[in-house]
Parts: C-alpha cells; sequence; structure tokens
C-alpha cells in the first residue's frame, strides 16, 4: 500500500522496528545526499557530513535508529520500537527534498523530521482534545470532503486520501514533483484520488487503527483540508492527524 499524507494518517502508521530503521535509512540518505548537494559555506569537513556522502549516511542512520546515549537527547530517534507515522515521514523527505540549498542552510530552516517517530501511547492527547472539539461545527465539513462523514475508520480514510490529493498538487509546485512526488501521487489530481482510494479499501481497519477517534479525525480532516500551503509545508499536519489512531 502506498502510505502517503491522509491514507498514512490511518493505515501508515506502521510501528516496530523495521519501520523505523526503514525511515532512519531514508531519512539519513536524503539529509546526506541534501548536505553534500548544498554544502554549507564553512565546508563539509567532519562534523555532520562525516568524511564522505556514504560515511554521513551511515553515521546518521545509526544516530536515528540507535538507542541515544544515557542523557542525550536526540531530535530523530526511532529506536525502542516507536511508531512511524508515514503521514509525517512524507511531509519529512519532502521538506528536506523540496528545500533551496539557500534555505536548507539557514538557521532557520525548519522540518516535521522530529513528529515521525512517536511512542505509540501520545502524551497530551487529553489537552487536545479541547481544540479538537470546537472542530464539533466542521464535523460535516471534514467529512464532507469526500461527501461522507468521518465516522469510522474507512470513511476517514477515503476524506483524508481526497484532501491528501487535494493538497499535495495545491501545495507543491509543478517544479518540484519530482520522480518520489509522481511516484506516489501521480501524475494529476484525478490520478492521485483513483490510486489512494483503493488503498483504503485493500486495508483493514482493525488492524490498520483499532482505536479510531471520530473527535480526532474530524478535526483533522477539516484542518487539513484548510491550512494554508504555508503552514502546511513549515509546521506539518495538524496536531489532531496525530491522535487519530490513538
Amino acid at each position: 500500500m502506498v502510505c502517503v499524507v491522509g491514507v498514512g494518517l490511518l493505515f501508515g502508521c506502521d510501528g516496530g522496528d523495521s519501520a523505523g530503521s526503514q525511515f532512519c535509512k531514508d531519512f539519513a540518505a536524503t539529509f546526506c545526499h541534501k548536505i553534500y548537494q548544498c554544502p554549507p559555506p564553512e565546508g563539509l569537513e567532519g562534523g555532520l557530513a562525516g568524511t564522505s556522502e556514504a560515511d554521513c549516511t551511515n553515521g546518521w542512520t545509526h544516530i536515528c535508529a540507535d538507542p541515544p546515549p544515557s542523557g542525550t537527547t536526540v531530535d530523530v530517534n526511532c529506536s525502542g520500537g516507536k511508531h512511524v507515522n508515514q503521514a509525517a515521514k512524507t511531509l519529512c523527505l519532502e521538506q528536506i527534498t523540496s528545500a533551496t540549498c539557500e534555505a536548507f542552510n539557514a538557521p532557520t530552516f525548519y522540518t516535521n523530521c522530529d513528529q515521525v517517530c512517536v511512542d505509540s501511547t501520545p502524551t497530551g492527547a487529553g489537552g487536545t482534545t479541547g481544540s479538537a472539539g470546537s472542530g464539533g461545527g466542521g464535523t460535516s465539513g471534514g467529512g464532507g470532503t469526500s461527501g461522507t462523514s468521518a465516522s469510522t475508520a474507512m470513511t476517514f480514510c477515503l476524506a483524508a486520501a481526497d484532501i491528501d490529493c487535494n493538497r499535495a498538487f495545491e501545495c507543491v509546485d509543478p517544479s518540484l514533483r519530482d520522480a518520489t512526488f509522481t511516484a506516489t501521487y501521480g501524475s494529476t489530481i484525478t490520478e492521485c484520488k483513483t490510486t489512494l482510494a483503493p488503498d483504503c479499501s485493500a486495508a483493514t481497519a482493525s488492524t490498520g487503527c483499532p482505536n479510531y477517534s471520530q473527535v480526532f479525525g474530524e478535526a483533522c480532516l477539516t484542518k487539513y483540508a484548510t491550512e494554508p500551503c504555508a503552514t502546511l509545508l513549515v509546521e506539518g499536519l495538524p496536531a489532531e492527524c496525530f491522535f487519530v489512531c490513538q
């Protein structure tokens, strides 16, 4: 199944070491390729870049996948069997690959890569419910994207896939729609929706999202459909989207 932002919210939040290890490899390869594609003004001597792109990739793969030393905090770390949110993963890698060299080397460069690997049980979810509850009036709006409410995990998945295609083609400039983008979303919105909807039907809600939350699901859809592109590309998905499968 293709794991994309919307569909990945429901059926692409795979957990376990294999998913975390694969993300770490993808993250390290993407990050290090960008470093060597866009070397900083001070050069690439050691530090983050290693001695070569391959050395850099190997080093960052371990930093991401291995348990950090005691007393050390690592922003992007998938050790300990954390869940890999494929929605955040897709956005993380896209933010790196689509960044200009100037933006990548700027002190203010931001990605949501630290949101990819998360603990199985989210903390603070209760506090988020308040803001999600305020979206009750937008319940039908979120579901209306696909002509249905998001009362079940499957209807959420279909609505999310529909929004995902719309936002992908709205927010990603045509010049940045590379082979990875096309492989994930297709070359047109119609092709995208034709591809993603069957992914929902082929999945199993009981295994992909056994603890679906309608409150978070509908709040996620409403915000995801209306957030400005600039906000999505910089800050990532709305917070409610990470608690849809709780």
